[in-house]
């Protein structure tokens, strides 16, 4: 190939190649040679450089050897138009091509070709001026410009009023949904796509742009068929040019996911200040570091300032606005936290109105630290609580009033969950009824069942589980860890909410053993007292018959000589005189026998009796005394007391067949009120105990409610009448 044709080179040298390739190594740009034939003749050390290869590996070797085969058209293009016509001429270097480097790797250079003419003949100078960084600039800029997700464009403005977009960035087809070829010859179409509604504001943005040269600036939105509408913001800088086209180069970026969220946060901010509003709240912002004292614009209002009040409020202020009594623990708090000891900062203090009134206010808040642990600023809302706090102080005192009740009641006072049972709360008379520790029974509301008799928990269970809906009234039994029985009067309510739904159970349990025990002794009282009536009217009207019987006996001895039979009729008389005996403990036990009370020493009764007692006890039963000194005398039928204890006697003996002892003691004791040994309808005061207790196999429980009713006897047939302690009964009582 040869580069140009034969013609007068544009410059004559009377140089030889050589020379010519030696003065071009004192030249600072890369230059090369070039023979008529396209082989490089001339290299100077700068060429040599650029191209990275030693000069003797480039001399003889074509340059077009040097161009990739993509751009051997276009440096064909521009080699051709070096010789138009076939005269070579000087020329402007070349746009950018890529000249190849040992490895393959390009160099982009742009290439100024000239024609000159040595002793050899006709040679072309080619200098290469190096584009790889402004093209490594270009690329990436352009790869920039592809993958941005914003618009880089040019809007053109021309003196007819028509629009368009000489040059776009890749994105904006995805943004408006046109091409960039039809953008570029006319952009009325983005015009037309921009939201009905925002179109207006848009144009007007622009022509003011333009009267004035002004930013331009606009947020609007987008609508592409197909596609939901988006929302976009431009910004852009006009230049006129001389014609009267005014261009903005500026961007156009989809901001939809930023509106999206600048939405959301102005309607969280929104509810967040609603919130503060209805809270009666504040948010502040201490700088340690400028030692300034940040209010929000609730602060003021909340403490009957003026808006300004505030604006300059200090650190070294802190606590001014408050209570005298709080200032000292807001200072410590201050001191706590810029000693680095306090992250978290809670207090409630007391702050005067302007109306003379002190509110309190609750304040917490977060500290941030430096990296050496110095605090920076604290962060932080208070709160109005002064409604709370009086509605608190109110709940304390009715809750103080409650526990003052529920603590001093005899009864038990409960509240158990409708829904589980669980106890949430019970009265401390628990321990002393039930015999067990309240903490006890809320950690296992079990031990309110399993202190519930045996015999009485099916009923038990079956009332408590209907508690929730319709309540109950049991009285059952419970068994003390002691083992004593108490008898339990257990009423439960069930408490409703607003919805009609049983939230909790409320209940009382009564511990009325002794007045279940008073009631038993009532009856059984009044059964004695009618019995008595009953016996006492018999007793009377039978005894005037056993006394005509005994006298018309006796007259009837008297009568009979001794050759006579009398011992039918000393039987028939001693049989009235039993008879008359039964009479007598009739009376006595009917309280109609006649009494003659006097003051006696128990004491000298019982040494007087023990005779007669130890006659009535048999050689088996030993007697005992056990006489307290100085025993108090009683008023008492001294003969009543004797019946008493040769009653007590007999029983003693009857109860230890195979013998024993039995021993009498008295002591003086003071009874006083509610003491449970004290006599029903007696008053409190001093007595005398007169005890009879017997080494007998004692008495059955299911017989020692009955032991005192008249003509009950355990006995065998004929052995007893069922008396004997009937009348001591009638006689003590």
């Amino acid at each position: 190939m040869t580069w140009f044709a034969s013609g007068p080179a544009s410059v004559a040298l009377d140089l030889g190649v050589t020379d010519w390739a030696a003065s071009l190594d004192a030249l600072p740009v890369a230059t090369l040679g070039v023979d008529r034939a396209g082989r490089i003749v001339a290299v100077n050390p700068a060429a040599a450089q650029l191209l990275g290869c030693a000069r003797e590996a480039l001399l003889g070797t074509p340059l077009e050897s040097l161009v990739p085969v993509a751009d051997c058209a276009r440096q064909e293009q521009h080699r051709a138009s070096f010789t138009p016509e076939g005269a070579p001429r000087w020329m402007a270097a070349s746009p950018e091509v890529p000249l190849l480097r040992p490895g393959g790797v390009a160099r982009y250079v742009k290439v100024g070709l000239g024609a000159i003419t040595l002793r050899e003949g006709d040679f072309v100078v080619a200098t290469l001026i190096d584009q790889s960084a402004r093209h490594e600039l270009h690329r990436r800029t352009q790869q920039v410009l592809e993958t941005s997700p914003a618009v880089v464009c040019v809007w053109q403005q021309r003196p007819d009023g028509s629009v368009c977009m000489p040059f776009t960035s890749p994105s904006v087809e995805a943004l408006y949904g046109v091409t960039r070829e039809e953008l570029a010859r006319s952009a009325e179409v983005v015009l037309q796509r921009v939201h009905p509604e925002d179109r207006p504001r848009v144009l007007e943005s622009i022509a003011a742009s333009a009267r004035d040269m002004s930013p331009w600036r606009c947020t609007y939105r987008v609508q592409v068929p197909d596609q939901p509408t988006r929302w976009v913001e431009g910004h852009s800088m006009p230049t006129r040019d001389a014609d009267g086209t005014i261009s903005w180069v500026g961007t156009v970026m989809d901001v939809t996911e930023r509106h999206r969220a600048e939405a959301l946060i102005a309607e969280t901010r929104a509810q967040l200040d609603n919130a503060l509003e209805a809270a009666r709240a504040y948010t502040f912002m201490i700088d340690f570091v400028t030692g300034k004292v940040h209010y929000d614009a609730r602060a003021p209002q909340l403490f009957g300032l003026a808006p300004s009040a505030l604006a300059h409020y200090t650190v070294a202020e802190l606590g001014t606005l408050s209570h005298p009594d709080d200032r000292p623990m807001i200072r410590a708090q201050v001191a706590e936290v810029l000693a680095g000891r306090e992250t978290e900062v809670a207090l409630t203090h007391r702050l005067r109105h302007s109306n003379g009134e002190y509110l309190t206010f609750s304040l917490r808040g977060r500290v941030e630290r430096d990296d050496e642990g110095r605090a920076l600023r604290l962060y932080g809302a208070g709160a109005d609580v002064t409604r709370e706090q009086q509605a608190l102080s109110a709940l304390r005192q009715s809750e103080a009033r409650f526990r003052q009740l529920a603590e001093s009641i005899r009864e038990v006072f409960w509240l158990a969950d409708a829904r589980d049972g669980t106890i949430e709360y019970v009265s401390p008379a628990f321990e002393a009824i039930w015999g067990r520790a309240c903490e006890a029974l809320r950690a296992n509301p079990s031990l309110w069942f399993d202190a519930v008799h045996p015999e009485d928990q099916p009923r038990v269970r079956a009332a408590v589980a209907r508690s929730a809906s319709d309540g109950y009234t049991e009285e059952y039994r419970i068994v003390r860890p002691d083992g004593a029985v108490r008898w339990i009067r257990d009423q439960a309510f069930p408490v409703r909410g607003p919805d009609g739904v049983a939230s909790r159970v409320a209940g009382v349990a009564e511990d009325f053993t002794e007045r279940r025990e008073l009631e038993a002794q009532l009856r059984q009282t009044q059964k004695m007292e009618s019995v008595g009536l009953l016996a006492g009217g018999i007793a009377h009207d039978f005894n005037n018959w056993i006394t005509v019987i005994s006298n018309n006996c006796e007259l009837l001895l008297e009568a009979l000589s001794p050759s006579e039979p009398r011992d039918l009729v000393e039987e028939v008389l001693d049989a009235a005189q039993r008879a008359s005996s039964l009479t007598r403990q009739l009376l006595a036990f009917s309280r109609r026998q006649v009494v003659e009370p006097r003051v006696v020493a128990l004491d000298a009764v019982i040494a007087d009796t023990e005779k007669l007692l130890r006659r009535l006890l048999g050689e088996d039963v030993s007697l005992r005394s056990d006489l307290a000194a100085s025993t108090r005398p009683v008023l008492a039928d001294p003969g009543l007391i004797v019946q008493v204890l040769m009653n007590l006697a007999v029983n003693a003996r009857d109860a230890m067949p195979r013998g024993g002892s039995l021993t009498l003691s008295l002591r003086n004791v003071v009874l006083g009120p509610g003491d449970p040994t004290l006599p029903a309808a007696q008053a409190p005061g001093a007595w005398v105990v007169l005890t009879a207790r017997d080494t007998g196999e004692g008495i059955a429980p299911e017989v020692l409610s009955r032991i005192f009713e008249p003509f009950f006897t355990t006995k065998a047939p004929g052995r007893g009448t069922g008396l004997g302690l009937s009348v001591v009964h009638g006689i003590v009582a």
